[in-house]
């Protein structure tokens, strides 16, 4: 019997959105991406003060940022 593959669903592209649209609503950073990433930038601020939510959301922006770059080409 041949393997079963799993297909996810394919987003609809209208005349009104780019493909990069379609590319940021389909992939996102993971939470582990994202906790990975936040606790590199609690390092790279060695001990000084600072917010542990502001650090998810720095971290959260910049691997949105990357995908969407990642998009573009």
């Amino acid at each position: 019997m041949p393997p079963t593959t799993v297909s996810r669903p394919r987003p609809v592209r209208t005349r009104s959105m780019p493909a990069t649209e379609i590319v940021s609503q389909t992939i996102e950073p993971t939470e582990e991406q994202i906790r990975r990433r936040a606790h590199e930038i609690y390092r790279q601020r060695n001990g000084a003060p600072g917010s542990p939510e502001a650090d998810w959301l720095q971290a959260e922006a910049e691997l949105r940022g990357r995908i969407a770059l990642l998009g573009r080409v």
